[in-house]
C-alpha cells in the first residue's frame, strides 16, 4: 500500500472507524439489493447496502446547517455523531427532527458547494500521506509487520489539483 500511494501522489478512501457511534445495521436497513432496474447479478447475487440509500443534501461552501429529509429512515442519528456528504466528513453538533426531516448543525462548514450530494451515516475521508517519506512497514523475520501511516485529509481544492496532475 505504501508503494501504491507513491508518497503524496495518490490518495485513499478511508472509513471513519467509530462504529460504536454509527447507526446499527438494523437501523440503516442493511440488506441485499439488485441493480437499479430490479435485476440481480448474472449469478443471482445482489449488492449489499452498507449505508443509508437515496438520502441527499444541497448546500453552499461554508454553510454549517443542512436540512435533510431521511424519508423512511426517520430520526436515525443525533448531535455528537459524524456524518458524511459525499467523501467529506463532518461532526453534527445538533440535530433537530421534524418528522423525517433533520436540521443538522455541524462543524466544520461545507468544504465545497453540493447539489443533491449523497449523505452518509457511515462517513469516509479521502486521505494521503503527510509527506513523500511517510509510511513504513518494518518487517520482523522478513514476513511479520505492522504498517505505520501518517495521513492527512485531502480537501476538495487539493483533490482537483491531484486529479489534474494525474
Amino acid at each position: 500500500m505504501v508503494a501504491e500511494l507513491e508518497g503524496r501522489t495518490n490518495a485513499l478512501r478511508v472509513p471513519v472507524f467509530d462504529p460504536q457511534f454509527w447507526p446499527s445495521d438494523a437501523e440503516i436497513g442493511i440488506a441485499s439489493v439488485p441493480h437499479s432496474d430490479g435485476t440481480p447479478l448474472s449469478d443471482g447475487a445482489e449488492y449489499l447496502t452498507t449505508d443509508v440509500e437515496g438520502i441527499t443534501a444541497t448546500g453552499l461552501k461554508g454553510s454549517k446547517v443542512l436540512v435533510v429529509d431521511f424519508g423512511a429512515y426517520g430520526p436515525i442519528f443525533s448531535g455528537g455523531l459524524y456524518f458524511g456528504v459525499e467523501d467529506e466528513t463532518y461532526l453534527a453538533t445538533s440535530v433537530l427532527w421534524a418528522g423525517s426531516v433533520a436540521t443538522i448543525r455541524f462543524q466544520p462548514g461545507l468544504r465545497q458547494d453540493h447539489t443533491d450530494a449523497r449523505v452518509r451515516l457511515r462517513p469516509r475521508l479521502i486521505m494521503r500521506l503527510v509527506d513523500d517519506q511517510g509510511g513504513e512497514l518494518p518487517l520482523e523475520r522478513g514476513i511479520i509487520g505492522a504498517p505505520s501511516l501518517e495521513m492527512v485529509e485531502v480537501l476538495p481544492d487539493e483533490l482537483s489539483l491531484m486529479e489534474a496532475e494525474a
